[in-house]
């Protein structure tokens, strides 16, 4: 784990203001909904394979951008699919819940609402590589990644 990322979970624990994720309301996120070309699994796999390849944070030791680990409660007869997104990687996932990605069916593909905690640093950048990431391109939000440079995953989904 990267020291900026270390330093926000040592502030959060002393700060006391990790909220249970049944607890979070709707005033605790930044949100954004987006249409989505493609199908509920579709999406998903495009979202699992960014989260792999950018792993839990990109970007320097100063400018990181947080993107966390998902972790997706299996779809509901609806098609609904609700994905807690922890700060950490899969290997090592932290009890802070960065975010929620809700996706939902629609006629033309999937609407996704995309919710980061207000506390998160640079929360439109968290939101765009999430965004990113459902649409398939991950390589965008973290090239120096598919540059041969090494990656920050921990583990494969």
């Amino acid at each position: 784990m990267r020291p900026l990322s270390l330093l926000l979970l040592l502030s959060l624990l002393l700060a006391g203001c990790a909220t249970p994720p049944g607890k979070l309301t709707d005033s605790d996120f930044v949100s954004r909904t987006v249409t989505l070309d493609a199908s509920i699994p579709a999406s998903l796999d495009n979202m699992h394979q960014g989260f792999r390849l950018c792993g839990p944070e990109s970007g320097g030791l100063i400018f990181v951008t947080l993107h966390g680990s998902p972790v997706c409660l299996p779809a509901r007869q609806d098609g609904f699919v609700l994905c807690d997104v922890y700060v950490g990687g899969r290997a090592r996932p932290s009890d802070f819940v960065l975010g929620r990605i809700e996706l939902s069916p629609t006629l033309a593909g999937t609407s996704a609402v995309l919710r980061v905690q207000t506390w998160a640093h640079g929360t439109d950048d968290v939101l765009r590589s999430w965004e990113m990431f459902l649409r398939g391109r991950g390589k965008e939000v973290c090239p120096a990644v598919d540059s041969g440079q090494p990656s920050t995953v921990n583990s494969p989904h």
